[in-house]
């Protein structure tokens, strides 16, 4: 399941979600993308904004998990022109991922980020661009 792995525990319904979904995204600023193949969502990413920083937070959907999904998403997202346009205003990209969750930190080590910060269960690492 995605709770897993994810920092907010609070379980929710189907309906709940859409609803919460539906009003995040229409927040700005929140950049979003949507990994598919073959017409197949596999997963999505997105950078929500607070002061100076985005915040970075995908899910690889069950099916498709284990076949390096995370490092490709987190790879593309870095390419897209809006995220170079962030980055060359000096504004940092964060992401805050359990301790036990290895491959989505493994995913963000291979596309440079550096662990800033480290808690009893979850570290923050930052996107180094230099």
């Amino acid at each position: 399941s995605a709770r897993i792995n994810s920092i907010e525990k609070k379980q929710f319904t189907f309906k709940g979600h859409v609803s919460w979904f539906n009003k995040r995204i229409k927040k700005k600023p929140v950049l979003f993308w949507i990994l598919k193949k073959k017409r197949q969502n596999i997963g999505y990413i997105r950078l929500d904004r607070k002061l100076n920083k985005y915040y970075l937070s995908y899910l690889i959907s069950k099916n498709h998990r284990d076949k390096k999904y995370g490092t490709s998403i987190i790879e593309m997202m870095l390419k897209k022109k809006e995220v170079k346009i962030i980055l060359e205003k000096k504004f940092h990209l964060i992401a805050v991922s359990k301790k036990k969750n290895k491959k989505s930190i493994s995913s963000l080590l291979k596309n440079n980020f550096n662990q800033i910060y480290k808690s009893r269960n979850t570290l923050t690492l930052q996107y180094d661009n230099s």
